[in-house]
């Protein structure tokens, strides 16, 4: 691993599995698990979709300012939001500290694992595949590794993150 790279970030579509296997690696590594729309919610004092309601661009700079702070963390679990990495500052501020993993999902898996309960403002289960469509060559270029998360549990995916986390970071030592 590149010295400095102590981070594990998670990025992906919505129903990804981001915040549930966040979740799990911070269990199994004892790191901070550090989800940036919950850091924006606790810190607005409001949901994601009601500050997207007051226009898109409000929760942008929130997202920005937010991955800027985490990324000053090192040995952290980071989940950013669905649309973080379309924004190439937010890419390179994440990969300076750590390593991006892309976790890959399906439209028709996202739809059936996202609610639809309004509480995901760009989540309309009619669009999602051209949504998808548009983000995943974004998702593609930022990420350092991509992990395929369809049919596969929260667990699954964060111990083949870890693994290759561990194995980047003891090839570092060598």
């Amino acid at each position: 691993m590149q010295r400095g790279k102590e981070n594990i970030v998670l990025s992906g579509f919505m129903g990804s599995g981001k915040t549930s296997v966040g979740n799990e690696l911070s269990h199994l590594t004892g790191m901070p698990f550090l989800d940036t729309d919950a850091l924006i919610e606790e810190e607005a004092g409001e949901r994601v979709h009601q500050i997207f309601s007051k226009g898109e661009e409000e929760f942008r700079a929130l997202e920005r300012e937010k991955i800027e702070e985490v990324c000053r963390e090192r040995g952290v679990v980071v989940a950013v939001g669905g649309g973080a990495v379309l924004e190439p500052l937010n890419v390179r501020r994440l990969k300076e500290g750590g390593i991006i993993y892309y976790l890959e999902v399906s439209a028709e898996e996202a739809i059936k694992r996202v609610p639809a309960d309004g509480t995901r403002p760009l989540f309309d289960p009619a669009k999602a595949e051209e949504l998808l469509k548009e983000r995943k060559p974004a998702y593609a270029r930022a990420a350092d590794v991509i992990v395929k998360t369809d049919g596969r549990t929260p667990l699954e995916v964060a111990l083949e993150v870890l693994g290759d986390w561990k194995r980047r970071k003891e090839g570092s030592r060598v």
